[in-house]
């Protein structure tokens, strides 16, 4: 599904959910002037076509002790060795993120450990040690004044649905 299947009230709900995922329907309904069977549907339809990718809860990596995160840049031998480096890459609990990117580097890691200790344990261990790695180079996190997993959304005054609805 691509943003010209939604309407304005497709994105004010997936709005709301990036707040709180845990908002009852009632609330999104009265929210959007729906009913509540009104928003069931519309939860199942942008589930089902993969909108929402699931509904999950933001914990505090510090507060849990995790209290080192990095970013590694992969520089990957050849094509060849791409795909099953990036199946053990997936493997590894500590890899939050992988990333293809452009410039000296193939790919971005974003990493998390409990401490440098454990970091240099996954660097040289599961990530340096991978057949295809030729070179990694690591930027360690000093402090995160912004992190979110919000997807910005601009809400249309009107979207191309929205007229639709209307039979215009």
């Amino acid at each position: 599904m691509k943003v010209e299947n939604l309407d304005s009230i497709d994105l004010k709900i997936l709005s709301m959910l990036q707040e709180d995922c845990k908002v009852p329907q009632v609330e999104l309904a009265r929210s959007v002037g729906l009913s509540p069977a009104s928003i069931s549907e519309r939860l199942k339809r942008l589930e089902k076509t993969g909108i929402i990718k699931s509904y999950t809860a933001i914990l505090d990596a510090h507060g849990l002790g995790i209290d080192i995160t990095a970013f590694v840049f992969v520089f990957v031998e050849h094509p060849r060795f791409e795909a099953k480096l990036l199946e053990q890459l997936r493997a590894v609990p500590e890899v939050l993120e992988c990333h293809h990117i452009t410039g000296d580097f193939s790919l971005l890691l974003k990493v998390r450990t409990r401490n440098i200790e454990t970091f240099e344990h996954l660097l040289f261990h599961n990530i340096n040690s991978i057949p295809g790695v030729r070179q990694t180079k690591t930027t360690i996190v000093l402090s995160s004044p912004k992190e979110t997993t919000h997807i910005p959304m601009e809400i249309p005054i009107e979207s191309p649905n929205d007229k639709k609805d209307r039979g215009e």
